[in-house]
């Protein structure tokens, strides 16, 4: 049983451990229980453990943190942790803190996968089956395969590459200058737009919208920094019906949305 199969066992075959047999990925079960996570708690062993087992990790930043010590001697903001070799070998203070550490790890994701187990079974899938059936079936086998991939590799022709990427850039070019020009017709400063920032995108997209998260407030516009300049340096401004005030400024593209 593991919690982030992938890099575990990468870490181990690059000692010279080849591991085979996976169980479960505590990561994968809780991908499939609940995928909205990532955008809130996330998958990390302390933030399920916290969830579901109600015994949150302790990092090795809190249990084994010590402050920078400065150049004059007094103790610093930044907090950094002892190498691991120090950690192990140190029989005065932090062994038994440690030991307990290491172990937490092992008894957390056993503990986690019995709990992520019993979650699964009572979310149905097919058949009479369950969730928990489709991972056993599908997911355990193809992250089995995935790890493989990463550890061998697979083969590129680069030469081949090399000619496909001319006519692959003309491509993203042509998808580029669609895209602005269906999003003109709402909003004429879209012209200047970066198409490949996601921010921009979202904003002429979705705002005004508030972040069911984190609360954030999207307002009906936005002034962006951009690199391309007009030809005059006068500001614009542009009224229509669809884009209700556009105000286009030296190195600034004001984005609203319909």
């Amino acid at each position: 049983m593991w919690h982030n199969y992938s890099f575990d066992r990468h870490v181990l075959q690059n000692h010279g451990l080849a591991v085979h047999g996976l169980g479960a990925d505590t990561i994968h079960m809780a991908r499939l229980w609940d995928t909205s996570r990532l955008q809130k708690e996330g998958y990390s062993l302390s933030a399920l453990t916290g969830a579901l087992l109600n015994r949150p990790k302790i990092t090795m930043k809190e249990l084994f943190g010590k402050p920078a010590v400065l150049k004059d001697g007094s103790e610093g903001k930044a907090i950094i942790v002892p190498a691991l070799e120090e950690l192990q070998r140190n029989t005065t203070n932090q062994r038994n803190e440690w030991i307990e550490y290491s172990v937490y790890d092992a008894q957390a994701t056993w503990e986690l996968r019995n709990e992520l187990e019993t979650r699964l079974r009572n979310m149905q899938w097919q058949d009479s089956r369950s969730l928990y059936d489709f991972y056993v079936q599908y997911w355990v086998p193809f992250a089995e395969l995935l790890t493989d991939m990463e550890h061998r590799g697979i083969y590129v022709d680069t030469q081949y590459l090399a000619s496909l990427e001319p006519k692959a850039n003309e491509d993203i070019r042509v998808a580029e200058e669609r895209f602005r020009q269906w999003a003109v017709k709402y909003c004429e400063a879209a012209k200047y737009m970066n198409v490949s920032s996601g921010p921009q995108k979202q904003h002429f997209l979705f705002a005004p919208a508030t972040n069911r998260i984190s609360g954030e407030v999207w307002p009906r516009e936005r002034i962006f920094k951009v690199s391309q300049q007009p030809s005059s340096k006068a500001a614009i401004t542009h009224d229509t019906q669809s884009c209700s005030f556009v105000r286009w400024l030296v190195l600034n593209v004001h984005i609203c949305v319909r």
